[in-house]
């Protein structure tokens, strides 16, 4: 619910609609946004789960096109931790065997169930969460960290990485061209919202001199920090002129 009123409330005054919420006098839109997002919140937070992850959240599609061989990206590394081994085994058997304890906390602590040491697969998110688990495990085990850890492909072979590469000049103007787009976007943004709506309550009204008197609601909204004033006129028909207004904040 605090997901729905929170969504509502950067399109309407959040105070006031805390209170009409509260008092069941909210608007029949708004309240149905706020049972709306209620709604998906629960359904994608706490049944569905880690299946948003997998099949709706488009995250992993698009950074796998993004990555290549010289990409930072959590790995397991198979030279150091393979064949596995069980804690259990002791002696000649263990001296033989990689890091890896076969203890499964990267899988358990994985938020959409992957197994990290088959590879990169396009539903890991990149949390890092199972770093920290199986440095939490080759800590007390007396290993080095680092068995799961942020690495490159190229690492992993034996090679050095490359960090400067065709891609990285053209994420990085790619980037730099949105941001002078946004602050362009920020300097000539005209901080005033107006929304001129027909009054549908009352009709056109004819006055004894034979003019016509219709009625409008306009909405001036302030979106700068500071207090200004406003000029309103019309234009655009012969003898148009505003009559009276009446104010309310």
């Amino acid at each position: 619910m605090a997901t729905g009123v929170a969504f509502v409330g950067y399109f309407t005054p959040i105070r006031a609609l805390l209170v009409d919420v509260v008092s069941l006098d909210a608007h029949p839109l708004a309240l149905f946004w706020i049972g709306f997002f209620t709604l998906f919140t629960y359904l994608n937070a706490g049944w569905l789960r880690h299946q948003v992850c997998l099949h709706m959240c488009p995250y992993a599609r698009f950074q796998s096109a993004m990555f290549d061989a010289n990409t930072l990206i959590v790995s397991y590394d198979a030279a150091r931790g393979e064949p596995r081994r069980h804690h259990a085994q002791k002696g000649v058997e263990a001296a033989r065997t990689g890091d890896c304890i076969d203890c499964e906390l990267c899988v358990q602590v994985c938020p959409t169930g992957i197994d990290i040491r088959d590879g990169l697969q396009y539903e890991c998110i990149g949390c890092a969460a199972c770093i920290d688990a199986c440095d939490s495990v080759m800590a007390r085990i007396n290993k080095p960290l680092g068995l799961i850890r942020y690495t490159t492909e190229r690492a992993l072979a034996g090679k050095m990485p490359r960090f400067w590469r065709p891609q990285l000049f053209a994420y990085a103007a790619a980037l730099l061209a949105m941001v002078v787009l946004l602050i362009g976007f920020l300097n000539s943004r005209v901080p005033l919202d107006v929304d001129i709506a027909r009054d549908r309550q009352a009709l056109f009204e004819s006055t004894a001199e034979g003019r016509l008197i219709n009625y409008y609601n306009v909405t001036l909204r302030n979106q700068d920090g500071q207090t200004h004033r406003y000029a309103v006129s019309a234009t655009g028909l012969p003898g148009l002129r505003l009559g009276g207004w009446t104010l309310s904040r």
